[in-house]
């Protein structure tokens, strides 16, 4: 896919639009989940993005890395971020303490 093929190329006409797969659900998934989150959540969404092992669909999170890493200053903000993350979809909790099942769905539309 070249940057011209995305759909969020808007210089592209109403019929071409229209006609890109899923592009109701991408804009629900992305823009109504992703821009409506405090600048904390998304910050921990980008750095489990980053820290996404190839191949896996979950990441293990430490409190105190994610937070030094984030700039993150208190455990309530930090799990605060996380329930919001849980809450529209993003990650799911795992048996395993600190350990998140990740929707790539989601995350990789």
């Amino acid at each position: 896919m070249t940057i011209g093929d995305s759909p969020f190329n808007y210089s592209k006409s109403p019929s071409q639009a229209a006609a890109l797969p899923n592009s109701r659900k991408l804009e629900d998934l992305f823009f109504k989940g992703y821009f409506t989150m405090k600048p904390s959540a998304k910050d921990v969404l980008m750095y489990i993005v980053g820290v996404l092992p190839a191949g896996k669909d979950y990441v293990e999170l430490k409190a105190p890395k994610v937070m030094k890493s984030t700039g993150i200053k208190s455990n309530e903000t930090y799990y605060r971020s996380l329930k919001t993350l849980m809450e529209r979809g993003y990650i799911a909790r795992s048996l395993k303490q600190g350990t998140y099942f990740i929707n790539l769905n989601k995350m990789f539309i």
